[in-house]
């Protein structure tokens, strides 16, 4: 890019040169900045443990799974997390899209969550300890993270907000349950500040 950008400019001083018979100069700044690289490391991931006896044909829509005992007797979900790498002391904007669908072979899960929660760091949260460090995060991402010296930073995320509790403020419609996996796709983007 910098070439063509120097080339462009000579041919214009060159040409200019030729139509009216005279030297001149020009200054050139460009400015480099490092790429933003995101690598996920690890996918978010959950399991509800439905309980024994419940109608697995019959769907629901669950408002707040943290709070429902009556269809799950046990949740546990490992955050994602991803490293994101980019011009060192530089601050960067992110923002996590999460997927309203999660399909599988029998159906759709339809996720309704408008809270996500991130923490940052040196390594990935395995969430051992979801209150600790964890943050809200609004529509318009996790606000300013800086890639400090080193010029990286991880993420960790999750849906639902920082409670403790998991799945917080969490709402589902499953087309019944029975046993199967899930999965969506969820949209990351990095911008400098």
């Amino acid at each position: 890019m910098l070439k063509v950008f120097l080339m462009v400019v000579m041919l214009c001083l060159l040409a200019a040169g030729n139509v009216f018979a005279t030297d001149s100069t020009a200054n050139v700044t460009v400015s480099y900045v490092t790429p933003i690289t995101v690598t996920e490391i690890q996918p978010l991931s959950f399991t509800l443990q439905r309980k024994a006896g419940i109608d697995q044909a019959t769907g629901a829509t669950i408002s707040n799974i943290s709070a429902d005992s009556t269809k799950f007797q046990s949740k546990s979900m490992t955050p994602g997390c991803f490293k994101i790498t980019g011009d060192p002391n530089r601050n960067v904007k992110v923002n996590v899209a999460l997927p309203s669908t999660l399909t599988g072979s029998g159906g759709n899960i339809t996720v309704n969550s408008t809270t996500r929660a991130g923490k940052t760091g040196t390594s990935c949260d395995t969430g051992g300890n979801w209150g600790s460090g964890w943050y809200d995060s609004n529509a318009d991402g996790t606000g300013a993270i800086s890639l400090g010296t080193g010029g990286e930073q991880y993420v960790s995320w999750k849906i639902g907000s920082s409670n403790p509790t998991l799945f917080y403020y969490v709402n589902m419609t499953f087309p019944d349950f029975v046993s199967r996996a899930y999965s969506g796709t969820a949209t990351v983007t990095v911008n400098y500040q």
